[in-house]
């Protein structure tokens, strides 16, 4: 039986397309469903265009008890085995977590438990390390804090903030799947 994942995402949706791109002729894993909190997301375009089916629930535009409330609904009547926060802008509560029908995974632009939370490539480029990395972890209730599930690192010397950035989206793109994979006890 395939396993179905539940995309997350709050904006361009790169690691999104890549997902869907990785699984597309899979007999083991498919992206099933996306949803965002930003009405605006290039993300919800990647989707469609792909043929996933997309849930735009405007952060913006409720209240944060409104947002959890339509986010655990939806999440409710969702078919998944596991939901994976893929530049996902958002804290996810206990209660998100409790009602989820599956573990939670998150991707984080950093070698945790350095540069948690917003702008962490940024912060992890202008460091004192000589290296940056990428971290997978399972999702709690406190920001990028759970069990890790994979690191990659990336060594920034001779890089400047753009070929930086390349080197940590190359780095997401393979280490994601294989994460989903081995979550998903399909390694």
């Amino acid at each position: 039986m395939i396993k179905k994942i539940l995309v997350l995402f709050s904006g361009s949706g790169t690691n999104l397309e890549n997902l869907i791109h990785t699984f597309k002729n899979s007999k083991e894993i498919s992206v099933a469903h996306a949803l965002t909190n930003n009405k605006e997301a290039e993300g919800i375009h990647v989707a469609l265009k792909n043929g996933v089916p997309c849930t735009i629930i405007s952060s913006k535009d409720h209240t944060k008890k409104e947002y959890e409330a339509l986010l655990l609904e939806k999440l409710h009547h969702l078919e998944y085995d596991l939901i994976v926060l893929a530049g996902y802008m958002k804290l996810v509560s206990q209660k998100f977590l409790q009602t989820a029908k599956s573990k939670v995974i998150n991707i984080h632009p950093s070698l945790l438990p350095r540069h948690k939370g917003l702008y962490a490539i940024k912060r992890s480029f202008e460091d004192e390390c000589t290296q940056g990395g990428v971290t997978i972890h399972f999702v709690n209730d406190k920001m990028d804090d759970g069990e890790i599930i994979l690191q990659q690192s990336i060594q920034k010397q001779g890089l400047d903030f753009t070929a930086y950035l390349d080197e940590i989206k190359k780095v997401e793109f393979t280490l994601l799947p294989r994460a989903i994979m081995q979550t998903l006890e399909l390694e």
